[in-house]
């Protein structure tokens, strides 16, 4: 696995159509810029959004996760306990702010 994160468009149904984006490898600060810069230059539209191969992740990538689903309304599938924990901390802030 390389050090930095990927991303990757998939079919989940088999059906063909490229509706999951899955991301991979480290979600930290040091390594989510240029995914960042590349998911923003490929625009890509999804439904759901796998996390099953992040092999880590912190709440920068946390963040970028729920922003990514947010803007398309996408699904969040195969996040660890770590991933769901984070997000869920963002979840409260948000609505303790609000």
């Amino acid at each position: 696995m390389r050090d930095g994160a990927q991303f990757e468009m998939r079919a989940a149904d088999g059906d063909g159509a490229a509706d999951t984006l899955a991301l991979s490898g480290s979600l930290r600060v040091h390594a989510i810029g240029e995914l960042d810069r590349q998911l923003d230059e490929a625009s890509p539209r999804f439904t759901r959004l796998d996390l099953s191969e992040v092999a880590d992740i912190d709440t920068s990538g946390a963040w970028l996760v729920m922003r990514l689903a947010e803007h398309n309304q996408a699904e969040i599938v195969g996040a660890s306990d770590k991933a769901a924990r984070l997000m869920q901390a963002i979840i409260d802030i948000r609505q303790s702010e609000a």
